[in-house]
């Protein structure tokens, strides 16, 4: 199960087209080593799974018990928590965050970027796919999103 956008094209299911999507987030990790991906917002675990298909290590966490609960029957390791309460001392080979951002706004942004940066490894990546329609209404809210994000990225 997965709840966000998916990469669709002509004969693809939803199925499909959401492995699509799950194969282009990890090209744009472009993950240099075996090490783990911490994935931000897990849900249902959709995108865990995929990768544990693979056979590439994966932390999920998501805040909803329910969600824990179905992606560890499935096998996945997933944490009950949201990024202020997840607490690693661990840094990841790349960190994902999947229909995440529209939940955290921009008033949480600069701790959220916070917080991914300092769980990524050196050269590591992030990828945030995230729906902005109407969470940006204006040009100066897009500068400032844009701002953090690369503030946070060049402190790394």
């Amino acid at each position: 199960m997965t709840y966000s956008g998916a990469i669709f094209a002509p004969g693809r299911t939803l199925l499909t087209a959401q492995e699509a999507k799950h194969q282009r987030v990890l090209e744009q990790l472009s993950l240099r080593n075996d090490g783990e991906i911490l994935d931000i917002g897990a849900g249902w675990g959709g995108f865990a799974q995929f990768c544990q298909t693979k056979g590439l290590p994966i932390v999920g966490i998501t805040p909803v018990s329910s969600q824990v609960d179905f992606a560890r029957e499935r096998g996945l390791q997933v944490t009950e928590s949201d990024f202020r309460s997840f607490d690693s001392d661990r840094t990841f080979a790349g960190v994902v965050s999947i229909g995440v951002f529209e939940h955290i706004g921009l008033r949480r942004a600069n701790d959220f970027f916070e917080s991914v940066r300092s769980w990524m490894e050196p050269q590591a990546r992030y990828v945030n796919q995230t729906i902005v329609r109407n969470l940006m209404k204006t040009t100066v809210k897009t500068s400032l999103l844009k701002k953090v994000m690369m503030d946070l990225i060049l402190k790394k």
